[in-house]
């Protein structure tokens, strides 16, 4: 069983992207590209059910998702759902504290080359 300190509520944090980040007056901006990116173990535990529906929304409205997969017990399945397709370009892993850096560089340059 995953025990957890805290919450995990990813499906909340990726419809605030849509309803109230990237609209107008509030960071959405005519002619740039909608882009969030969602930082998670994956193991969401607040309303997990909704968290895919949520993520193929925000895409379904314009929002293109980066994720980024954090530690060895990530969830890939569920970060793999709310990364945009392909995968491969829009989903990263940063299993320790030493990937930190590699996996930041490897984002900016994903988000800098859209």
């Amino acid at each position: 069983m995953h025990t957890t300190e805290g919450k995990t509520n990813t499906q909340d944090a990726l419809r605030l992207t849509y309803e109230s980040a990237f609209v107008g007056g509030r960071g959405d901006r005519s002619g740039f590209p909608n882009v969030a990116v969602v930082v998670s173990d994956g193991n969401s535990n607040v309303a997990s059910h909704r968290t895919i529906a949520e993520a193929d929304e925000a895409r379904r409205r314009g929002v293109e998702l980066f994720a980024v997969a954090v530690g060895r017990q990530a969830n890939a399945a569920e970060m793999a759902g709310v990364a945009s397709d392909p995968d491969g370009e829009h989903l990263l892993t940063m299993r320790t504290e030493n990937d930190v850096t590699a996996t930041a560089n490897s984002l900016l340059d994903l988000l800098c080359n859209l």
